[in-house]
């Protein structure tokens, strides 16, 4: 995580983080749409639309909710994500980078790994 530091201090001395998410794929020819909630929260979600090229993936979403910075409560903010499945597509692992634009002009970035198997 970087950016500002009244931004990242108190998020950042909670990480590493591992949580469990319930990830649901759809797709259709390179296409593809993934919708992951939270299991403890499910309200917590966020939905990526992917293109899918042989194993590899990559895409963007809108986050959902808010970013809190000091004070503030962060609205504008974007995800990208990129992967790879696994030989016999049951497993698959991504990178996602979380970009939030902050009104100030500086930038909060997160990083986030990604690793899921199908159920």
């Amino acid at each position: 995580m970087t950016g500002p530091d009244q931004c990242v201090r108190d998020y950042a001395a909670k990480l590493p983080v591992a949580s469990d998410w319930l990830l649901t794929l759809a797709r259709s020819g390179d296409s593809m749409h993934l919708f992951a909630s939270d299991i403890s929260d499910p309200e917590d979600s966020q939905e990526y639309t992917a293109t899918v090229a042989g194993a590899e993936f990559s895409g963007s979403g809108r986050p959902s909710g808010y970013f809190a910075c000091g004070e503030s409560r962060i609205y504008r903010a974007e995800n990208h994500l990129a992967g790879r499945f696994s030989a016999d597509r049951s497993r698959m692992t991504a990178d996602e980078e979380l970009v939030i634009y902050l009104p100030s002009g500086d930038v909060v970035t997160y990083h986030t790994e990604w690793s899921a198997t199908k159920q």
